[in-house]
């Protein structure tokens, strides 16, 4: 509960703070005190007699305004200070001067941003004050109204309004609206532009922890305004493609809420698999068995559910067949396939005499197969045989 004033208008150096500020709420934005301070004129009796004047109506703005301290009893001149609502600062009168404007005075500057979680004071230069004076805070959600009574934060029908940390994200449009009763005066301040941001809610989509080998991924950032990646990009999404282990960072701001930093996402690149593979016989006939093994990764996965890295299955069926497996390392896979050429079993039939006298010579035939082998050692279809003998044909 301090009145600073400065008769100018140029910038000073906020103390240990290192800061140039050119108002008072530069310094409470700063500091974060000096919340219920004002920033007014004080008019004294005269240049050398530094005792308030009861009748000015500015120093209205100085009587009872103040917060008691118990260590503080009396002022400059050991009169007793008012124990529940003090002066500011070191003289203590009572005000005697009754309003006669309503002059609501200028926000100046016309308009700031505030993070939500932060407090803003506004209080208008050069208003009217004096007894009976009131002042109401008026808001908007469109430039120009229309306007109702401010309902949120502190101060809402003082000349000074603190937003408090109380105020929802958005664009608000202010005004503060200064009566005088007893002369029937109304009066206007200019519109004031208070924009609050949102604290940034930073989250990452896309993020895996593994990847594969000259894979890629698309990294996107959300919940803030503007975003700063590891890499230097700006863009809210950033395609990364590491050859190695890597690790990504990307940094939100919602202007002028602090900036928060997302943890680091590390991706780890695993190697693809690279397979060989091997049969024991591409061509085989049908209901016979082949062997076929894999090489080069962890885990396997065949076209007809086998799963170790050597099968034998039977092959049933007439024709090329094509087996294909999965080589999986982790994430990462590849494929690799084999070819069986399965050939039908052949039905053979032999034509001929099945019964002859001793000695006797006959013709046998075989059909069914282009090739065939008798007994005898011959690979023609008809042989001639004589009896008594068992011939076989395969």
């Amino acid at each position: 509960y301090n009145n600073y004033h400065v008769n100018s208008s140029q910038a000073y150096l906020l103390g240990p703070f290192g800061f140039t500020i050119s108002s008072l709420a530069d310094m409470q934005a700063i500091t974060g005190q000096d919340q219920n301070s004002i920033t007014f004129p004080p008019v004294f009796v005269s240049t050398t007699d530094l005792h308030l004047d009861p009748a000015a109506t500015a120093n209205t703005f100085l009587d009872n305004k103040g917060s008691p301290l118990s260590s503080v009893g009396t002022d400059i001149d050991n009169q007793s200070r008012n124990g529940s609502s003090p002066d500011i600062g070191a003289d203590e009168m009572t005000a005697a001067a009754t309003c006669s404007s309503a002059v609501a005075g200028t926000l100046s500057p016309a308009a700031s941003s505030i993070c939500v979680t932060q407090s803003l004071s506004l209080q208008p230069n050069n208003l009217s004050g004096g007894l009976g004076a009131t002042y109401q805070w008026e808001v908007a959600t469109v430039s120009g109204g229309t306007y109702s009574n401010v309902a949120t934060g502190t101060g809402a029908t003082n000349f000074q309004y603190n937003t408090n940390g109380a105020w929802a994200p958005g664009v608000y449009y202010l005004r503060m609206q200064a009566s005088c009763p007893s002369a029937s005066l109304n009066g206007f301040s200019n519109e004031y532009t208070l924009t609050v941001a949102a604290q940034p809610t930073l989250s990452v989509s896309g993020y895996s922890s593994s990847i594969c080998s000259g894979n890629s991924l698309t990294l996107t950032a959300s919940g803030a305004s503007t975003y700063t990646w590891s890499t230097n990009s700006t863009s809210a999404s950033i395609v990364v493609t590491p050859g190695t282990t890597s690790s990504y960072f990307v940094s939100a701001s919602n202007a002028p809420c602090p900036t928060v930093v997302s943890p680091n996402l590390v991706i780890n690149v695993l190697s693809v698999p690279s397979l060989t593979t091997s049969i024991s016989s591409s061509t085989i006939c049908t209901g016979k068995t082949a062997t076929l093994t894999v090489n080069g990764a962890t885990t396997y996965s065949w076209s007809n559910g086998m799963n170790s890295a050597t099968i034998t299955p039977v092959i049933n069926s007439a024709g090329i067949n094509t087996l294909t497996v999965i080589g999986f390392n982790g994430i990462c896979s590849a494929t690799a396939s084999r070819t069986i050429n399965a050939l039908s079993t052949p039905t053979l039939s032999i034509g001929g005499p099945t019964a002859a006298c001793a000695g006797q010579t006959l013709n046998l035939t075989v059909s069914g197969s282009s090739l065939v082998s008798w007994s005898t050692g011959s690979t023609s279809k008809t042989i001639t045989v004589t009896a008594p003998l068992v011939y076989t044909v395969t």
